[in-house]
């Protein structure tokens, strides 16, 4: 994932590869999602690694993802 200027704007964007991702006004805000994005990726690899989590509250979060 990069961060790059949104055009000639005062916006940045996130992309993955060439596809944008989102516009930020921040780039902060831009490395938060960048940083949150890279979270769910590692663990979306754990788990294809290790299989499903076995606790019920782990259980129930599966398939279900809350960024903010």
């Amino acid at each position: 994932m990069r961060i790059a200027r949104y055009g000639k704007t005062k916006y940045w964007a996130v992309y993955d590869g060439a596809t944008l991702v989102c516009v930020c006004l921040y780039k902060k805000g831009a490395a938060e999602v960048v940083r949150r994005l890279q979270g769910l990726d590692a663990a979306q690899q754990w788990q294809d690694t290790n299989g499903p989590a076995d606790s019920a509250q782990d259980a129930s979060a599966t398939g279900s993802c809350a960024l903010f």
